[in-house]
């Protein structure tokens, strides 16, 4: 049995980190589980010495010098996007340098160049791996009340902030160099120097998935998800928001369960990978939709028939919607696709399968299920934020209260222009709480 910290970085709910520990913990492993966002080190650096881990599983995160005296020699950084989104990249590198005991783990197969890209300091790969996901999601029978179904984050939260102030031209070429290599490198593209870095790829990648939706908004389509509300660019797609986050396992999986077809886009970052939701879809009773990937055929091309994968990958958005609305109208080839997605979940899909790469890797064992296993949570406490009405808001308000007032008096009103009205109702609006 080991004892296993789990650190991850959360803001659109655990279904996939909890998944993995779960099976960890039905394996006879006790697994202290961490959601780091928002989490003041002090508050639980005593909480995780106490719990002594034997193995730390980490997800993204490596910014630990503040305690790294407490922390298990042996670990594993678990790259669920590419290194660019690592968390203090020099000391990764240190640590990894310098202890023979850190693992990198990356869920696409082609890890190494990015490394490559991203940082070149490694040169040792021997402790590099690849491993794909895995789902603890099930098929749950379900009346189907929605016809397609699509959970994931906004990623174009900066549009206004980064795109209007870029040469179009230059953009367009550096957009179709991007969909080749997500490490294209700008400068080549852009000749002013131009604020271009990773948040202009999540817009990229965010208004191409807003298209790609665009495509299936007359049909039923339900996005839910974090980050929405900052979309207001495309009507159609808007319309289809439900402005609900799914956060945990047990929902996402009721969701699932509940829709006709579930879709999947990969960032552009993932040039032959695929996301995890794609596994959870195709563990339950919703048809799974999504682009082509090499990963995704290597892992599950054996047990699927040719029908099946002709049915669920589709080549571009015009495939993508021809292919949905065959789905929706045709319930017997629909049923067929999930039966056969489900056989494929079970024989390479499942958490029990990545811990035995696990144990592999590390050189441990991991699968205990005679022992009894142990789940702790530590729970961040958000403190409640009192807003003070201060003397300096008061009269502000009453200032302002007084102009308006004014404002409104016959004769006195045509001192006031319109718009001098309309800012002093947004003042008193944003003094008013």
């Amino acid at each position: 049995m080991h004892k296993i910290l789990f650190l991850f970085d959360s803001t659109y709910g655990n279904a996939f980190f909890k998944g993995f520990a779960e099976e960890l913990v039905k394996q006879g492993n006790q697994v202290l589980f961490v959601n780091m966002h928002k989490a003041k080190l002090r508050e639980i650096k005593k909480q995780i010495q106490d719990f002594q881990a034997t193995i730390l599983f980490s997800f993204n995160l490596f910014d630990f010098e503040n305690f790294k005296k407490i922390l298990p020699q042996k670990k594993i950084l678990f790259d669920i996007d590419t290194p660019e989104n690592i968390i203090n990249k020099k000391f990764f590198i240190r640590e990894y340098n310098s202890n023979k005991e850190m693992h990198y783990v990356s869920i696409q197969s082609n890890y190494k160049y990015m490394l490559q890209k991203i940082l070149p300091e490694i040169t040792d790969y021997s402790r590099c791996h690849y491993m794909p996901v895995a789902t603890s999601f099930c098929n749950i029978k379900s009346n189907k009340v929605r016809n397609i179904f699509f959970c994931s984050t906004n990623w174009d939260i900066n549009l206004i902030e980064t795109l209007p102030n870029l040469n179009k031209k230059e953009l367009v070429k550096y957009y179709a160099a991007l969909r080749e290599d997500y490490f294209a490198n700008e400068k080549l593209y852009f000749k002013k120097e131009s604020n271009v870095n990773s948040t202009l790829k999540w817009n990229i990648a965010g208004l191409e998935r807003v298209n790609n939706l665009s495509m299936l908004s007359d049909l039923g389509l339900e996005i839910y998800g974090n980050k929405w509300d900052k979309l207001f660019y495309n009507l159609d797609v808007m319309s289809c928001l439900k402005y609900k986050k799914i956060l945990n396992l047990q929902e996402c999986e009721k969701y699932y369960n509940e829709s006709k077809i579930s879709i999947n886009f990969s960032h552009l970052q993932a040039k032959k990978a695929f996301s995890f939701r794609v596994m959870d879809i195709m563990a339950t009773d919703s048809c799974l939709l999504m682009e082509d990937k090499e990963d995704w055929h290597n892992l599950f091309d054996k047990y699927l028939s040719q029908k099946t994968i002709d049915s669920v990958i589709y080549k571009d958005k015009y495939d993508m919607r021809e292919k949905a609305k065959k789905l929706l109208t045709d319930d017997e080839l629909r049923k067929y696709c999930v039966k056969e997605l489900n056989y494929a979940i079970e024989q390479n899909g499942r958490w029990k399968y990545r811990i035995k790469n696990l144990e592999e890797i590390l050189n441990v064992t991991l699968r205990n299920p005679t022992m009894s296993g142990a789940f702790m949570e530590i729970s961040i406490k958000k403190k409640k934020v009192i807003k003070k009405f201060q003397f300096k808001k008061r009269y502000k308000l009453f200032i302002y209260s007084i102009c308006l007032a004014f404002a409104q008096v016959p004769i006195l009103d045509l001192l006031q222009r319109k718009e001098t009205r309309k800012k002093l109702r947004q003042k008193i609006n944003k003094y008013w709480r």
